[in-house]
């Protein structure tokens, strides 16, 4: 079993989403993640806010997510 670098949070809060990340992001998981944001991002979301504060490390994969 594969471990998971990453752990994604999602909250709406007055139709803003806010996606919280914690652990890493690098190339093996940017894309994955990307997905998951994505496929909780409702049409009527009028903002969203990436909370990497609990991030301890981000590769430039991370950074174009």
């Amino acid at each position: 079993m594969r471990e998971r670098l990453a752990e994604l949070e999602v909250e709406e809060r007055g139709g803003v989403l806010i996606a919280r990340l914690s652990g890493e992001v690098d190339s093996s998981n940017a894309s994955e993640l990307q997905l998951a944001i994505t496929d909780q991002l409702p049409n009527a979301t009028m903002a969203m806010v990436l909370d990497l504060t609990s991030v301890g490390y981000i590769d430039s994969s991370g950074v174009q997510l």
